[in-house]
């Protein structure tokens, strides 16, 4: 699923010294609550827009597994049924990169693993929210650094407290390996409770990329993913 892909415990982040001790408090208190949000044992709505393709399916951890996933409708047309089977085959692909990654279908989102250790920093305070920047983690296979090309900021609303956004994106221009320039990189999370004191559950993810490959081939990506239509059916 693309939220788990683009998304380890949270208590075992250790933030900035920088802010202030209630401030690291909240942001702990969040991101505590905000990954406690599994979407283990919910059935939903995927709508996802990909360079201008719509798709709306719906996952059920009530069906049998491979059969979670049921395409609904293509650009607000039933699917045909060569456009099931890739469904299909697109989410066992997933599943089994996901499963091997250690985050399957309804897994909690750990999104604490999003963040560099003794980065975070409070930059902004309203009776509402608190803004913090971080650093993004870097990742031990990844070579390009592109940790460094990307200001990152999370958003806090403070009555929950619970985590609303997380924004990523580039400064400037950048090549994460030869013969690839990306000029610009964009990804934000939403979260938000599914009622009043209720679980915090992923809303929204968006994500853009845009550069050039090799001076000839182009790279334009543009994804947009809500869910919605959140039903309890499990423990």
């Amino acid at each position: 699923m693309l939220f788990a892909s683009v998304l380890a415990a949270s208590a075992a982040i250790q933030l900035a010294a920088a802010a202030p001790d209630d401030a690291l408090e909240l942001a702990r208190e969040a991101l505590e609550a905000t990954e406690a949000g599994s979407i283990e044992g919910w059935a939903f709505t995927e709508t996802s827009v990909e360079n201008g393709r719509k798709t709306v399916s719906r996952f059920d951890p009530r069906r049998p597994e491979g059969g979670q996933w049921s395409l609904v409708s293509v650009n607000d047309r039933p699917p045909t049924d060569e456009e099931r089977q890739a469904s299909a085959e697109r989410r066992a692909t997933e599943r089994q990169a996901s499963e091997s990654g250690g985050n399957g279908d309804g897994e909690s989102v750990e999104i604490g693993a999003m963040i560099e250790p003794d980065s975070l920093r409070l930059i902004e305070e309203t009776e509402e929210f608190a803004l913090y920047r971080f650093d993004p983690a870097k990742d031990d296979d990844d070579d390009s650094g592109f940790h460094q090309h990307v200001d990152a900021t999370l958003k806090v609303v403070k009555a929950g407290p619970y985590v609303a956004t997380i924004d990523m994106r580039s400064r400037a221009p950048f090549k994460p390996q030869f013969g690839v320039k990306i000029d610009e990189f964009a990804t934000m999370l939403t979260f938000e409770p599914q009622d009043s004191g209720g679980p915090v559950l992923p809303r929204t993810v968006s994500v853009r990329v845009a550069g050039r490959a090799f001076l000839v081939k182009k790279i334009d990506e543009a994804v947009e993913v809500a869910y919605s239509d959140y039903e309890l059916v499990g423990p």
